[in-house]
C-alpha cells in the first residue's frame, strides 16, 4: 500500500525499484523455473567448479527439464 501511496496505481521502474522483496521474488521464481528450456551463461572470469577450471568467456549451456 505504501508503494501505491507514493507512486500511484501505475507500476513503473521507479515503483519497482522501491519494492526489493518483489524484485527478489520474481528473480528467484525465474531462477527456479525458467520460461525457456535452455539458458546460456558466459563466464566473466576464470574460476574452479567441482575440480574443473572454467575459463573466462566460456559459454555455458544449462538445460532446464
Amino acid at each position: 500500500m505504501q508503494v501505491i501511496a507514493e507512486h500511484g496505481k501505475e507500476i513503473n521502474s521507479t515503483a519497482c525499484a522501491s519494492m526489493p522483496y518483489a524484485d527478489a521474488t520474481v528473480k528467484e521464481i525465474l531462477r527456479i523455473e525458467t520460461i525457456v528450456g535452455e539458458v546460456y551463461r558466459r563466464a566473466l572470469k576464470t574460476f574452479e567448479c567441482g575440480g574443473y577450471t572454467i575459463p573466462k568467456v566460456l559459454t555455458i549451456l544449462g538445460i532446464q527439464d
